[in-house]
Parts: C-alpha cells; sequence; structure tokens
C-alpha cells in the first residue's frame, strides 16, 4: 500500500507548502461522488536560502485531484497550521 504514486498534476494552483490539512468530503447530492478539500498550511520562501514562511488560510477543493478551485483566499476562521480535518457523516 502506498508502494506506487501517480502524479495527477503538475501544478496544482496552490503554493508549496507542508502543515496543511485534507479530507475527503462525500457529496451530498450524489452517492458516489466526493470531493477532496485542501486548508491552510505553511510556505516556504521561494528562495532556498529564504527561511521566511507564510502561514496560509485558503482553502482549495478538488473533484478528481487534478482540477483545483480555490473556494476561498482568505478562510473566516483564520490562518491555521498542523491541525486535523474531520468529517462528520455526509458533512
Amino acid at each position: 500500500l502506498g508502494n506506487s504514486w501517480t502524479l495527477l498534476t503538475a501544478s496544482a494552483g496552490w503554493s508549496p507548502r507542508g502543515v496543511l490539512a485534507s479530507a475527503t468530503l462525500s457529496n451530498k447530492f450524489a452517492m458516489n461522488e466526493s470531493m477532496i478539500v485542501m486548508v491552510g498550511g505553511v510556505e516556504k520562501g521561494g528562495n532556498l536560502s529564504d527561511n521566511q514562511t507564510v502561514l496560509q488560510d485558503d482553502v482549495w477543493i478538488s473533484e478528481d485531484g487534478r482540477l483545483w478551485v480555490q473556494a476561498t483566499q482568505r478562510a473566516p476562521w483564520g490562518i491555521r497550521t498542523g491541525f486535523v480535518l474531520h468529517t462528520h457523516g455526509r458533512k
């Protein structure tokens, strides 16, 4: 399990980052469809010698892992890192 990975897109739209959270949500209108949600995280400075980090509070969604859409640039709950997303039923 996890021995083989397939690159679905070379550019998902958001900046490279770590310490983010993601979850898969069921589509409440279609039983066999779901979406991936990616939230927040920490972006390292663009220069490898740059130690500056930027905390993110954006939210991105995808139905297939190839095409990503920014749901919001600034989530109402604010900047978060090192957290967990939890789904409850179909919510």
